[in-house]
């Protein structure tokens, strides 16, 4: 009888201890996707920064006077910065809930400053 109970408490902790090992693992693995979409969304922020710049300077030298440039420039930015809001916002709540812990930021530059620091952290400068 003390054979079965102790088998069977065996068998129940190795259930445990296995269930836990990869909900660590799970979450782990979902940070990581995270972390890999943030720098995704980053790349893509610096092409459109690229884009803008190249259509301002196309602006320029088509002759566009500069108070219509600087209208466009202030439309673009504010259109930008509600476009990096809103990225952050759905980022945040696509997320499983134990892994939202995980990613402690609420807008764009704290984002940033997570992902750099996970970048720095991955090429070992610490």
């Amino acid at each position: 009888m003390t054979e079965a109970l102790w088998f069977f408490g065996g068998a129940l902790a190795f259930q445990i201890i296995g269930k836990l090992f990869r909900y660590g693992q799970l979450i782990n693995f979902t940070s990581e996707v995270g972390l890999h979409l943030l720098r995704l969304c980053a790349e893509i922020t610096h092409d459109v920064a690229f884009v803008q710049t190249l259509k301002y300077k196309q602006l320029i030298e088509a002759g566009v006077k500069e108070e219509k440039i600087q209208l466009i420039k202030d439309t673009d930015k504010e259109t930008f910065d509600n476009w990096k809001f809103s990225l952050i916002l759905k980022f945040k709540y696509a997320l499983p809930k134990p892994v939202q812990g995980v990613f402690a930021f609420n807008d764009w530059d704290s984002a940033m400053k997570v992902l750099d620091k996970y970048l720095k952290k991955e090429k070992g400068f610490r």
